[in-house]
């Protein structure tokens, strides 16, 4: 006898799938590629499953804005150490400050956008 569809189950592998692609999120739940290919073709006309699937992104999405300050700090300080530490004669250090900056303007870039895009569902 079937087993009965578990849309909470699929949502969260879903989700997952979304922010860590599909490789990871079938490990992560021992499950096939296959089966999330299968339940991401099922959105399309089950409502139950894209409303849970849209509630858990919200969450996700809420947990990634609240953690990103806390991140944004240490990463923050840690770079600061070590931009005020390294060997500004050593062409590998300034390239490695120089690669920082660039990653800490993109995550700032990052985040503004996710912050636009929640205002405007909103």
């Amino acid at each position: 006898m079937a087993r009965e569809f578990n849309h909470e189950r699929a949502a969260m592998v879903l989700c997952d799938a979304v922010m860590m692609g599909d490789r990871k999120a079938a490990d992560k739940w021992d499950i096939s590629l296959r089966t999330i290919c299968n339940w991401r073709d099922r959105l399309e006309n089950d409502e139950k499953l894209r409303n849970l699937m849209q509630e858990y992104r919200e969450k996700q999405t809420e947990k990634w804005l609240e953690d990103m300050p806390i991140a944004m700090s240490a990463i923050v300080q840690f770079f600061y150490r070590a931009a005020t530490e390294m060997n500004p004669s050593k062409a590998d250090d300034v390239t490695a400050v120089v690669a920082v900056f660039a990653a800490l303007a993109d995550i700032e870039l990052t985040q503004k956008i996710v912050q636009a895009r929640l205002r405007h569902t909103e």
